[in-house]
C-alpha cells in the first residue's frame, strides 16, 4: 500500500502527508471493520487540496489499483488495498455519504475503476 501511495504522490506531483495507518483491534476510531485494523489502510491529509485536486487524486488512486477510497467532508482522504471489490464512501463510511462534488468519480471507481 505504501508503494502505491508513493506512486500516487509522484503522479499527483506533490508529497502526500499520511496522518494515520495501523490501528489496534480495540481502537474506537473509524468504522468497526476498518481496514486500518488489518494494516491495509492509510489516511492522507487532503485539507490543502481543492475539490478538483481531490477529484484528480481519487481518479489516479483508482487507476493505480487502490481499492478502498474515502473522501470526507473535512477534505481528508482514506486509501486501502482491501481484498475483494472496490469501495468508496464519505463521512458515514457508506457510499451514499460520498460528497456530491466527487460522486461521479467515486461511482466509476466502485464500478471497476479507471484504466
Amino acid at each position: 500500500l505504501l508503494v502505491m501511495v508513493e506512486e500516487l504522490a509522484r503522479q499527483f506531483g506533490t508529497p502526500l502527508i499520511i496522518t494515520g495507518g495501523f490501528r489496534p483491534s480495540n481502537s474506537t476510531i473509524g468504522a468497526s471493520k476498518s481496514q486500518h485494523k488489518l494494516g491495509h489502510a492509510v489516511d492522507v491529509r487532503g485539507t490543502g487540496f481543492t475539490n478538483n485536486q481531490r477529484k484528480d487524486i481519487v481518479a489516479m488512486a483508482s487507476k493505480i489499483g487502490i481499492r478502498g477510497i474515502g473522501v470526507y467532508s473535512s477534505g481528508n482522504l482514506h486509501f486501502d488495498n482491501r481484498a475483494g471489490g472496490r469501495a468508496g464512501w464519505g463521512d458515514s463510511y457508506r457510499a451514499p455519504s460520498t460528497p456530491s462534488y466527487i460522486a461521479t468519480i467515486m461511482n466509476k471507481h466502485r464500478a471497476g475503476g479507471y484504466s
